[in-house]
């Protein structure tokens, strides 16, 4: 398991390099030796550096605005909230329409805290009722 600043996990000590100085075949995980840039540079190649998640976001917030302007402020809150439960699912349906990978690998650690970030925020809109 990983452990922030255990000696084991440091780049210049990885366990995959030590096993093969030693002159052994193994075959270790993403998760036995994390290297955060190379999940960060994962996350930001599946999720083109944010471009689509900000693409819907954006679209929400226009089509929210349009129906504050022209219609009732019920109807552009309403939007806003129900639409933001909707900004992931409708990023990854983008991006597979697009041809591309919709979520990192599940040996990423950022996976995981992805997940968690969808849940809380999902809660902390039950509190936004018009």
């Amino acid at each position: 398991m990983f452990a922030m600043g255990a000696p084991e996990c440091r780049r210049d000590k990885c366990p995959a390099q030590r096993a093969n100085m030693a002159g052994r075949e193994a075959t270790i995980g993403f998760a036995d030796c994390v290297d955060i840039q190379a999940a960060q540079r994962e996350v930001r190649s599946v999720y083109i550096g944010g471009f689509a998640g900000q693409l819907v976001s954006s679209i929400i917030w226009l089509l929210s605005a349009a129906l504050g302007t022209w219609g009732t402020p019920k109807a552009s809150i309403l939007t806003v909230i129900i639409g933001g439960f909707f900004i992931f699912a409708l990023t990854q349906m983008l991006l597979r329409l697009w041809g591309r990978r919709a979520s990192v690998s599940r040996e990423n650690l950022f996976h995981s805290l992805g997940m968690k970030l969808r849940l809380c925020c999902r809660f902390q809109r039950c509190f936004l009722c018009p």
